[in-house]
Formats: C-alpha cells, structure tokens, sequence
C-alpha cells in the first residue's frame, strides 16, 4: 500500500514518515467536519438535535477538553516521538486498552445506571477528559479509544461518547498537523512528490471517514464497544509475537 511505497523510496525519510502519519488525519477530521457542521456551528443553523444553547455549551466542553493537549502535547512530542516509537510500545498499548475497553463496557452495561448526553457532562469531567486524551500521543494509544472509554465511565451514552470524541477531534487534530508540518519544514524543504504523497493520503482518508463514520453510528447501536477491545487485544498480541520473533 500506500506505507509500503514510501519504505521502498529513499527520498522518504523516517522523519517523513512520523508527519505523514498525523498529517493525513486532516482527511478524516474534514469528514469530521463536514458531517457534524450543521450540528456544531451555532450562529446561523437550527439542529432538531440541539438548540442555539446546547451547541455553545458543546463547544465549550470541546475547548476545555483540548487544553491539556495543546500544552502537554508540545511539551511531550520530541520525549515520546524520541523513546515510545516502536513495536513493542504499540503491541502493549493496544492490549491495555483493549482490556479497558471490555472492562468498561462491562461496568457500564449495569442495568439502572443513568446516562447522559454531552451537554449533560459535567466540565470538571471534560477537563478530566482533556488530560486522559495526552495518553494518546504514546503510540497504539487510540485518541478517540480513551476518549470513549472515559467518556463511557463519567456517564455518556454510546453516542454521545462517539460523537464527543469526534468533536474533539476538529481542533486536535488540525493543531496537531499544522504543528507537524511546520516544525517538519523549518527543517527540511519538502519535495513535489511528498506534497502530492500527503494529499493522496489526507483525500483517501477524508473518502473513507465519510462512508464509515455513519456506518460505526449505526454499528454502535447494535452492538457493544467490547468489540474493539477484543479487536485490540488480538492485534497487540499478534504484534508483540512478531516483535519478539
């Protein structure tokens, strides 16, 4: 695929390669983007989902949620991209999470418990929610996976957790790009053909994100998240077998 095309070309270098991979994300928070417009933006649409309110209280709890990645992301980037880069990491991250994800799902699958919309989480909790997100920066930790579990721990429903982890989403992962981008070209001069690498990758993820994003809200509907945590815990054990042979 794609990866393997940039490993068999020297011009690729591994510093690339690590802007690439948060790069071509602007694809999928564009989808992002585009399907929730009309839901997020408070100033000129009507939801039949949430009022004027309920939106501006929705972008308030994104924002404070962001905070501690902005900080403590640019703070950590070089420690982690330097030290926690490998299969290893990746293979332990995966199974962890993974085991998270049924534990969770277990507990909050309690009959009588009450569950809450995104408008209904408490900003403390958000907050709470913005610092777990820094996880994510460690390699096979999925940013939108800690999100849904802590979400799914502090009261939120299934979709709403999925939908509050797309919407925090847009900022991060748009600061998250440009700081990759820029601080990969104040040190290299990027070349014609990475240029068209990088939107090839960012226009296939944007393509995919639109046709999987409604079907993972239908999917959740039906079934449980323990899903990807079984799904985690087979990959990381598949990794870390390869890693160690």
């Amino acid at each position: 695929g794609l990866e393997s095309f940039l490993e068999s070309d020297t011009i690729f270098t591994d510093d690339f390669k690590l802007m690439f991979d948060v790069v071509i994300q602007l694809g999928a928070v564009i989808a992002v983007s585009i399907i929730y417009f009309k839901k997020l933006y408070p100033f000129k649409y009507n939801d039949k989902e949430y009022s004027k309110k309920d939106k501006f209280n929705i972008c308030g709890k994104v924002i404070i949620a962001c905070v501690p990645m902005v900080i403590l992301g640019l703070l950590l980037d070089d420690v982690v991209s330097s030290y926690f880069y490998n299969l290893l990491t990746i293979s332990i991250t995966l199974i962890v999470y993974g085991v998270l994800f049924i534990i969770v799902e277990n507990y909050c699958n309690k009959k009588n418990r009450k569950l809450i919309e995104i408008t209904n989480l408490k900003t403390t909790n958000a907050l709470a929610i913005g610092f777990i997100q820094v996880l994510s920066i460690v390699p096979g930790t999925s940013r939108s996976g800690v999100t849904i579990i802590f979400s799914r721990l502090f009261g939120l429903s299934k979709k709403a957790s999925t939908e509050y982890s797309f919407f925090l989403s847009i900022p991060i992962i748009y600061g998250a790009s440009l700081y990759k981008l820029v601080k990969y070209l104040l040190v290299f001069q990027i070349s014609l053909k990475e240029i068209i690498i990088l939107l090839i990758g960012m226009l296939i993820a944007m393509v995919v994100s639109l046709f999987v994003i409604k079907k993972l809200l239908n999917f959740i509907k039906k079934y449980s998240f323990k899903i990807f945590g079984f799904y985690r815990i087979i990959l990381g054990i598949i990794i870390l077998i390869i890693y160690f042979s």
